[in-house]
């Protein structure tokens, strides 16, 4: 079984720091041998934006970009859902409203009901944040909207749906069973703002 490894964690408040005492060493170490790599040298920023930049400092300092992989958090999550597809299809931000809405309907003598049909975006939402901390309906502390949440993930079930939080668990726990797809990943530029990334 293979374990992942984090082996150095850097914080700094300029870009200018962060680009002398770490990016520009790793990038020199890994641009020569990257397109020869067995499997891909991959760079993690959260914006397309980071990315862009990155790439222009690298121009700059003389160092190609070529067999390096520059993903953000979304182009991520595709390539590993590409690599290790989920058990079950991935529900849509309209699907989640629907389903929600349907839970709610389906429990009228529920107090919680008419807040939830009148905004499901928002209970969904709840359900998200919960889900993404490792709880399910179990982390709500009212009965009446646990009831709902539970009807809520037993619909994404029974139309063989998943969140994408359910989702990314899922890729966890296949990412510690199965080889790499990564020789090497930089994290560059994630803070405590990016933790629903």
């Amino acid at each position: 079984q293979r374990q992942m490894c984090i082996r150095d964690s850097y914080q700094a408040k300029k870009f200018e720091d962060a680009w002398e005492s770490l990016l520009r060493p790793w990038f020199a170490h890994h641009v020569a041998g990257a397109w020869q790599a067995e499997r891909p040298v991959t760079i993690v920023v959260p914006t397309a934006a980071t990315l862009t930049y990155l790439k222009r400092r690298l121009l700059e300092s003389g160092m190609n970009t070529f067999g390096l992989s520059f993903l953000t958090p979304l182009t991520l999550r595709k390539r590993l859902f590409q690599a290790w597809p989920p058990t079950r299809k991935v529900a849509l931000r309209e699907d989640l409203r629907f389903i929600m809405s349907l839970a709610a309907e389906r429990l009228p003598g529920n107090t919680a009901v008419a807040s939830i049909a009148h905004s499901p975006d928002t209970f969904v939402r709840t359900c998200d944040r919960l889900e993404a901390a490792g709880w399910g309906a179990e982390g709500l502390g009212n009965d009446s909207y646990r009831t709902v949440a539970v009807a809520y993930y037993d619909f994404l079930l029974q139309f063989g749906m998943q969140t994408l939080q359910s989702a990314d668990f899922e890729l966890w726990r296949k990412s510690e069973k199965r080889n790499s797809l990564f020789q090497e990943v930089l994290l560059y530029g994630f803070s405590d703002r990016h933790w629903r990334h």
